[in-house]
């Protein structure tokens, strides 16, 4: 028999082809109900009909159009910004996406340490532009490159990825496998299946990927740097690695990208600093008696000092509350060195107390930023190498040959650019620093749509209020030409400090001084009054010099983009500007603070703005507090009060803004989730799946998935060696861990129950699903690879059911032993610890359990299938299915093959054959001497140690497969083992 995956009825319903028959048959309606289906998820169909066989009527169809047109405006909209990223040779390759029609792209680390710091990148009209490196991120894999060659492109903006939900519609873009000869990005279509993932790293601090989006859209080699979009057209990632097996590096249902709003962080440092660093705390967190309490701490930290302790519990970090260590870790991961955080923490005697501080740096080898495949982990996704269509090397594939000299120069330079000096990069065609470039944006962001005459100077009145609640009356005027006046009067006393266009003079009670510009900056009334010049013209800071990025920041709880001006004194000044407007609707740079100095600790002068309002041409904000420290607390404000004639009777010099286009940063936050359908189903599902660990066998993994069936702790899990350990371990939704008891398993249906000595009322119900047909939506939700950790929930696929079917996997004829029905589905879950996680519908009822991996060896093919649920009722109830086997584990009677191992060298060497007993099982198949054996009863063999632990659980009688390597044959050998002699 063929071991090609045979159903046993025709999908399709037909004896031959014709167009005639196919339009009438069942598998035609299927496709065209999952098209419908993806219609209802979007919001035009509000129910679905289960009429088996019925044709669509006119009005489904236009539903369904109407859902692949919105599909494909959205791709049109995105794909021209979508780049094919190649080396200075044209070869290798990789992905990125545009954000700003400067060229500016982002996309991975490791796909620019593969191609060097320039090279070759493909749009979709079919062009080739020339790219070079701007800045890099080997942390956190994220780079930032500049196409040159036209005079705007195409660009995407940077959503919100705090906005991502399980279940929404998700479209990866890139070039997998190097596929493309006009350019032309690929599209596949998934939805997310987690968030706030983390994926550890290759090297010291590098390619971690924390606080991440998984997907289970389709991404390959060649995918990394690629954009993840909404279908609204906005980058919520940047993919960037997959969970991938032993078939080579091809996607097997579970990638991760890079939050946007990570990239968003770190971009000011990226155009600023050729290379980053992430931020610690220099400080570590554990989950210990049901809190996540400081572990290890350097006495020396700028955090201790401030205050944190060893056994302090964490409860807050930047204003989010902690729950565990891991999701610590998750929001550390994507913050820069020098971001200002905020902790709460508490003792064990002392109240809740805050803590501020900013990030120290992480330090990571340079060398293996240029490495050119990082090794991977044991138990652990592969992590990312150089974006080329090529399978990892197998163990006996020989030594890679020397890199080449062209390689050589491009890591040579990729080394130089690293270790060059920030703040060095200028733009190629406008010999402008990036800063200047940010900063035409940021004034073209608040240009009107309907212009209204330009004035050239503005007057206005505030009501001063300090924190002693003392009131004072303030005035500031401001011209066009960058002349400026300030006045204000407390306690009886006037103050005026003014600009003449060459000088800077104060006045108090008739004396008058000339200031110099560390003088001025010091003042808060006039770091306000430049702070909004300069947000309303290029006028900035008098006997400063150009400003630069200084790097990323955060204020009012906002991040920021920190510019620093540095006179010839190398004294300094500070502007923060945001990048989302604060009404959320439209994508400005706004000016958050301003101040002398970077903490805002020097003569409590920093001055924050908030709630800015348009006064004729001018933008002024209507709240200006005077603040002081990381935490901003405040001195004194400024409240608006009237509009004033300007005293001033000169006519400034005429001033006309250049107003470009913003892109970067962009983000609409009343952006509809339109697929949140699907969010309480899973959220439903959730609390009823468990996470199963147990004991391991060489390649052979320790854990699955399994879902609660009683109020009273039974568990439906998957079949495994992980069961055969002296303790099983179910970790709930809550993150809460129990010993489970083995109750009985079916080594037909490859199924296994347990108990736990807990109440459970959250579970599913096992009735029979009777109205899925071919071509119905279902989710599954598993913990494929391992992915979820503790309270993390469980990872979530979409497919639809290919077909209900049965299959007869013996053991003689297939990897796995497998009898009975199963629901065929095109969810990849034939993926490790997937088995046993649930299959539903889009109303949250269980119609099967996921199955076992079912392996073909010969055509290297997977099944993706569950075991429908009435078949786990029949195997749960005292009745078992027919025909199973229902024991307790482990078996009662050991089990004998009549091979002897070659043990020189102790148990962890291969399982050769060293000899076979006469008249044995072994002997009578046909086993040879230096024989190596690869699977027993489908379970991987890889030490002697895998082979002693599998026999022990093998049945006496029951025929079993063994997979061995003959010299160069690898050769499929039936076997029954028989009851061991227990002398």
């Amino acid at each position: 028999m063929s071991s090609a995956f045979v159903p046993t009825r025709n999908p399709a319903g037909l004896n031959h082809f014709t167009p005639a028959n196919f339009l009438q048959s069942t598998f035609f309606h299927s496709v065209a109900k999952c098209i419908a289906g993806l219609a209802c998820l979007i919001g035009l169909v509000t129910n679905t009909s289960h009429a088996q066989d019925a044709p669509l009527t006119s009005t489904q169809w236009q539903l369904v159009l109407d859902a692949e047109k919105q599909r494909m405006q959205a791709i049109e909209q995105v794909v021209s910004s979508v780049v094919a990223v190649y080396d200075e040779d044209r070869q290798g390759g990789g992905s990125a996406v545009i954000i700003d029609p400067s060229g500016i792209a982002v996309t991975n680390h490791h796909v620019v340490a593969g191609a060097g710091v320039r090279g070759w990148g493909g749009l979709a009209d079919g062009k080739l532009y020339p790219w070079v490196l701007i800045g890099t991120d080997p942390g956190g894999d994220v780079a930032v490159i500049q196409l040159s060659g036209r005079d705007e492109f195409p660009a995407s903006p940077l959503g919100n990825s705090d906005r991502v939900r399980v279940g929404q519609w998700a479209m990866a873009m890139g070039n997998p496998f190097i596929l493309t000869e006009d350019q032309y990005p690929t599209v596949t279509l998934g939805i997310v299946s987690g968030i706030q993932r983390y994926q550890s790293g290759a090297g010291q601090n590098m390619l971690v990927y924390g606080n991440c989006i998984q997907i289970d859209s389709s991404i390959n080699p060649g995918n990394s740097g690629g954009p993840l979009f909404n279908l609204f057209g906005q980058v919520i990632g940047i993919n960037g690695r997959g969970s991938f097996l032993e078939r080579g590096r091809v996607n097997v249902g579970l990638g991760y990208a890079i939050s946007a709003n990570q990239v968003k962080n770190f971009l000011p440092d990226l155009l600023a600093t050729k290379i980053i660093e992430h931020g610690t705390l220099d400080a570590n967190f554990t989950d210990y008696e049901g809190a996540v309490r400081c572990s290890t701490l350097n006495e020396f930290s700028p955090v201790a000092k401030a205050g944190l302790k060893l056994g302090d519990v964490l409860l807050e970090f930047e204003d989010q509350t902690i729950h565990s260590a891991n999701q610590f870790t998750n929001l550390i991961c994507t913050l820069p060195v020098g971001w200002p955080v905020r902790l709460v923490v508490r003792s064990a005697t002392d109240a809740p107390r805050t803590i501020n501080v900013r990030l120290l740096g992480l330090p990571y080898e340079l060398k293996a930023a240029a490495r050119a495949q990082p090794d991977s982990p044991p138990e652990q996704p592969a992590p990312p190498g150089p974006d080329r269509p090529a399978e990892e090397p197998k163990k006996d594939t020989p030594p890679a040959p020397p890199p080449t000299p062209a390689n050589e120069k491009r890591q040579k330079e990729l080394q130089e650019f690293l270790s060059a000096p920030a703040n060095s990069i200028r733009d190629r065609k406008t010999n402008q620093s990036y800063v200047q470039w940010l900063i035409k944006r940021w004034h073209s962001s608040r240009q009107e749509a309907n212009q209204v005459a330009v004035s050239n100077s503005i007057c206005w009145e505030d009501e001063l209020i300090d924190a002693n609640g003392s009131q004072g009356i303030s005035t500031t005027e401001l011209h066009r030409d960058g002349r400026w006046r300030v006045k204000w009067e407390t306690n009886n006393q006037s103050t005026t400090i003014e600009f003449d266009g060459k000088d800077v003079w104060r006045e108090t009670e008739g004396n008058r001084e000339q200031l110099t510009a560390v003088q001025i900056k010091l003042v808060p009334h006039v770091v306000q009054a430049l702070a909004i010049l300069a947000a309303n013209t290029e006028h900035t800071f008098p006997h400063f010099g150009e400003p630069t990025i200084d790097g990323s920041d955060k204020s009012q709880h906002r991040s920021a983009w920190r510019l620093k001006w540095t006179d010839a004194d190398e004294d300094w000044f500070y502007l923060w500007l945001s990048v989302a407007s604060p009404d959320n609707e439209s994508a400005t740079i706004e000016l958050l603070k301003a101040s002398p100095d970077r903490d805002g600790d020097r003569n409590r002068s920093s001055v924050t703005f908030d709630q800015w309002r348009c006064e004729g041409d001018w933008w002024i904000p209507a709240q200006r507090k005077c603040v002081t420290g990381l935490d901003e607390s405040p001195a004194f404000e400024w409240i608006w009060r009237q509009t004033k004639p300007a005293e001033s009777v000169s006519e400034p010099v005429d001033h006309t803004n250049q107003w470009l286009p913003v892109s970067i940063g962009a983000q609409d936050e009343k952006v509809p989730i339109v697929d949140d359908a699907w969010q309480p189903i899973i959220d439903q599902c959730q609390p009823r799946m468990v996470k199963v660990f147990g004991a391991g066998a060489g390649r052979v993994e320790a854990y699955a998935t399994g879902l609660i069936v009683s109020a009273d702790g039974l568990i439906v899990t998957t079949q495994g060696v992980f069961l055969d350990g002296q303790q099983v371990r179910v970790v709930l939704a809550n993150g809460q861990t129990h010993t489970a008891v083995v109750l009985k398993r079916d080594r037909i249906l490859q199924l296994a129950l347990l108990k736990i000595d807990h109440a459970t009322p959250d579970y599913f119900a096992l009735t029979d699903s009777v109205g899925e047909q071919n071509g119905d939506w279902v989710l599954a939700l598993s913990n494929a690879f391992k992915v979820a950790d503790k309270d993390e929930p469980l990872s979530v696929t979409l497919g639809v059911i290919s077909l209900r079917s049965s299959i007869d996997a013996r053991l003689n004829e297939r990897d796995v032993a497998y009898r009975g029905e199963l629901i065929l589905i095109d969810a990849i879950t034939s993926n490790p610890g997937a088995a046993g996680g649930a299959v539903v519908d889009l109303q949250g009822k269980l119609i099967g359990v996921i199955g076992r991996i079912i392996n073909s060896s010969e055509t290297n093919t997977r099944l993706n299938y569950a075991v429908p649920v009435k078949q786990v009722a029949q195997f749960i109830s005292e009745t078992a299915t027919t025909g199973s086997e229902s024991t307790v584990s482990p078996p009662t009677a050991k089990s004998e093959l009549g091979i002897k191992l070659f043990e020189l060298g102790g148990k962890r060497n291969p399982a050769y054959v060293d000899r076979v007993v006469a008249d044995s099982p072994a002997a009578k198949a046909g086993l040879q001497t230096d024989d190596l054996i690869i699977t027993l009863a489908g379970e991987k063999i890889g030490t002697i140690r895998d082979y002693a632990q599998i026999l022990d659980q093998l049945v006496p009688g029951q025929e079993i497969m063994i997979v061995v390597k003959r010299g160069t044959e690898v050769l499929r050998i039936p076997i029954t083992p028989v009851e061991r002699n227990p002398k």
